[in-house]
């Protein structure tokens, strides 16, 4: 195989375009009574739609995503993995492989060669080096050449099948045009706004008794429900005071050289000596601090891992540490007196809220009065005779967030469909209630629309083509009936 790979024409692109819209694939779909958990007492990894899957084969297949985000993200790929699920990645590559080996989908040795020579991250001085290659897929991808040319073959035929899935989705003129104008139009709107923020008195505190609350309470227990706690141990080094970047990267590879001892071990309290400290939490719920830590990551990792499960390197502003769930507990309904000045917060916003969409109630019958006598009044000039204070927004599109920090994506959506001169109706919004009307129109630009419209086109259709694709393997993975039983798996991370 690795003769081939010497012969073939060299060419620059970025590394594995399609595997990342299958890595999307596994956030997007994953859920919705598509699996079931079982254990690895079995013996096995898991079952798609009766096939039993080794645990080899799970393994392969989890470290080919993890080398993905590897290759996608270099070493920073570490800060991602809370969020990429591997596991479910895995099963979804499995879940789509197992249609395309029905379908008879391959790749030849060819087309796994020539994709290959063709990445940049294994070119050096501008021409693909056998050396480099070797080096990279050995010691940063943990693999042997073998494994990850088969890994690519993979990929290869699940690029293949999604371009015989979408091989027909096209899109037409009017499709590019309509979409060009729902992303490139803008408008500018005269906006009032009520909040719930302009009745929260503090006397409005006092108005709220004893037994409102706990018939709050009564009504709606679920809502106090708390998520899971968890306890955790973690071992690792803190950064001396005014550390400077040379010592900070001098203990990370002091840990990551300590990692496997740690990872291996029944008791992380024996590794700890000298600078390497060992730790233990209380329990904590996600939303609460953890003394000594200051980390996102860390309390990811305390949540997203299985009791007795060990975490990768975690770098924090303190230090670099390696943690371990060591108890988790079942969510629990909190009883009255935990949230009871919770219920009055939420009482007294509600009030408040109430009291807000009274106002703009009022306020708009005024306005429809007024207009009824003068038909062609402005929401600006019909403002100061209210007493309310109407302000005027720069011009945004409908995707992207408005520079004024009031005005929310359900309100701008709205502009887009009123009419020059329409006042809205109360639009609701989390806090506040809007009365909006349109400003300044802007259409598109015709010229600027022929020069960009070929590119427009290519990029509408591929999201009409992903989108196709991510219909089917949401239908695909729920027929699989999936069994997962690779939770007490140790898998590389």
């Amino acid at each position: 195989m690795l003769k081939l790979l010497r012969k073939q024409a060299l060419v620059k692109k970025t590394i594995f375009w399609f595997i990342i819209a299958v890595m999307i694939l596994a956030f997007v779909l994953w859920g919705a009574g598509a699996y079931r958990e079982g254990s690895i007492a079995a013996g096995y990894a898991g079952k798609i739609s009766a096939r039993t899957v080794s645990i080899t084969e799970f393994r392969k297949m989890h470290l080919s995503c993890l080398n993905d985000a590897r290759l996608r993200f270099g070493e920073n790929y570490r800060l991602l993995i809370p969020y990429l699920n591997l596991r479910q990645q895995a099963w979804v590559r499995l879940i789509l492989l197992e249609y395309a080996r029905n379908l008879k989908i391959k790749a030849t040795n060819q087309e796994v060669a020539k994709e290959i020579t063709a990445t940049a991250l294994f070119f050096r001085d501008g021409v693909f080096n056998q050396d480099a290659y070797e080096r990279i897929v050995r010691y940063f991808l943990d693999s042997q050449p073998r494994d990850f040319e088969e890994h690519i073959r993979k990929s290869l035929i699940i690029k293949k099948l999604y371009e015989q899935i979408t091989l027909n989705i096209t899109v037409n003129d009017e499709e590019v045009l309509a979409d060009y104008k729902r992303k490139n139009e803008t408008t500018s709107i005269h906006y009032l706004k009520i909040g719930q923020n302009d009745f929260l008195a503090p006397t409005a505190e006092a108005k709220i008794t004893d037994e409102e609350l706990k018939n709050y309470y009564q009504t709606d227990m679920a809502q106090f429900k708390r998520p899971p706690p968890v306890k955790v141990e973690y071992i690792g080094m803190e950064y001396p005071e005014d550390a400077a970047e040379s010592e900070k990267e001098k203990i990370l590879e002091e840990i990551k050289k300590l990692y496997p001892k740690i990872k291996n071990a029944q008791d992380l309290k024996t590794i700890a000596h000298g600078s390497i400290i060992h730790k233990e939490t209380g329990f904590f719920s996600f939303g609460e601090p953890i003394e000594g830590i200051e980390s996102e990551e860390f309390k990811r990792y305390a949540f997203s891992l299985r009791e007795k499960e060990t975490s990768p390197l975690i770098k924090t502003k303190d230090g670099v540490y390696v943690l371990r769930v060591m108890q988790k507990k079942d969510s629990y309904i909190a009883d009255f007196d935990e949230v009871k000045e919770k219920i009055r917060e939420i009482l007294k916003s509600k009030k408040a809220k109430d009291e807000a969409k009274k106002k703009i109630e009022e306020l708009k019958n005024k306005i429809n009065e007024a207009l009824k006598k003068e038909p062609d009044l402005t929401l600006k000039e019909i403002g100061p005779r209210f007493a309310v204070k109407v302000k005027t927004t720069p011009q945004f599109k409908r995707f992207e967030p408005a520079s004024e920090t009031d005005i929310t994506q359900k309100v701008q959506a709205y502009a887009f469909e009123l009419k020059p001169g329409q006042i809205s109706d109360i639009i609701e919004d989390h806090t506040a209630y809007f009365l909006i009307e349109q400003d300044k129109w802007t259409a598109i630009d015709e010229e600027k629309f022929k020069a960009e419209k070929e590119t427009h086109q290519k990029t509408l259709l591929e999201e009409k083509k992903q989108l196709a694709f991510n219909n089917f393997g949401q239908e695909l993975i729920a027929k699989s009936n999936l069994k997962d039983n690779s939770h007490s798996l140790n898998l590389p991370e």
